[in-house]
């Protein structure tokens, strides 16, 4: 499934929604039944979130004008009338005045709960919920990024980390995460070893920091690449064997050398056997294919077996030179 599959299931969360959430954790009995308690609570995180810098009086400055807004004499005679007129239970006072004279001797109550409400949103959650580099806050709080991850500061949300790099430890805070994927591997995002992936045999790794199954390329003509490879030149074909195409995975490369033909170490193509040589089997290695032309017969290059002279031909040397490739060694007219 790999850390792709794993993130979703992580239970992160910013830091606003954890400082809210955790407003909403306090028992229902602790805010008003309008919800204007947890209303302020919530107010609390929010201002705390978008505070570029933080001083450790702002949150008592702003919550103290956040609990005069929301508890003030207006508010208190809205809330009497819509208690006065409310049906089953009944009133809760007899008359608006009676409700707005309590509620003004109770006002200095409600704005200190208020403002302490608000404080709680805006500094003790929210501290809760703000983690350091490294680690990404949940509600049950501050969690180490997993190994393959980075979190940076402030706390966005878990990054994997990116491709051509590792990240080996846990609570990692950049995207640099451990470094970068050895030679001869490469490193998909959310990688965390050093040699996370060999290169596929046919390609090759020769930097540092490669992200995907292409590695560096593919191997060159004439050569092979097993898994891991770091060069395009890793391993030349073997003698008797040749590579005509890139891409080659395994010492087999492109195939045999065919007859009538010789391949070196490397060989991108056969090459055809000399003049006054043949070759009579597959894979030869050298220039001396598989021997001499014998006596009386002929060998053109490339000859997989000797050809027997003419009647009126016959051989006396078992070699021929290359101007007499085409013929016996005695003229015709002799």
């Amino acid at each position: 499934m790999g850390l792709k599959g794993i993130l979703p299931s992580i239970p992160q969360v910013s830091s606003v929604k954890c400082c809210t959430e955790k407003c909403e954790l306090l028992e229902p009995w602790e805010w008003q039944a309008d919800g204007t308690q947890l209303q302020v609570c919530r107010k609390g995180c929010e201002y705390r979130e978008h505070k570029d810098s933080f001083k450790s009086n702002d949150c008592q400055q702003y919550c103290t004008g956040a609990a005069a807004e929301y508890s003030n004499q207006d508010n208190c005679e809205a809330i009497c009338v819509k208690q006065l007129h409310s049906s089953s239970s009944g009133p809760a006072h007899t008359s608006v005045a009676a409700c707005v004279s309590d509620c003004t001797k109770d006002l200095p109550r409600q704005r200190l709960q208020l403002r302490d409400n608000c404080l709680l949103g805006c500094q003790t959650n929210f501290d809760k919920c703000t983690c350091g580099a490294g680690q990404y806050p949940t509600l049950y709080g501050c969690q180490d990024c997993p190994p393959g991850t980075y979190c940076e500061a402030p706390f966005v949300n878990i990054k994997l980390c990116p491709a051509g790099r590792y990240g080996q430890s846990s609570k990692l805070s950049t995207e640099d995460c451990s470094g970068e994927c050895m030679v001869g591997h490469f490193c998909p995002e959310g990688s965390t070893n050093v040699a996370e992936k060999p290169c596929p045999a046919g390609t090759y790794g020769g930097r540092r920091g490669l992200g995907d199954d292409l590695c560096s390329g593919h191997c060159a003509h004439g050569h092979y690449c097993p898994e891991g490879s770091i060069s395009a030149y890793q391993v030349p074909c073997p003698p008797g064997t040749f590579g005509s195409a890139q891409g080659l995975e395994n010492k087999q490369c492109s195939g045999e050398c065919p007859y009538g033909h010789f391949c070196l170490a490397g060989a991108v193509r056969p090459t055809v056997c000399p003049s006054g040589r043949f070759g009579s089997s597959m894979g030869l290695v050298d220039a001396d294919c598989s021997g001499p032309c014998p006596a009386g017969h002929f060998c053109p290059p490339g000859s997989k077996f000797p050809q027997p002279c003419s009647s009126s031909a016959y051989g006396e040397n078992r070699e021929f030179s290359s101007a007499e490739a085409y013929q016996c060694t005695v003229s015709m007219d002799s």
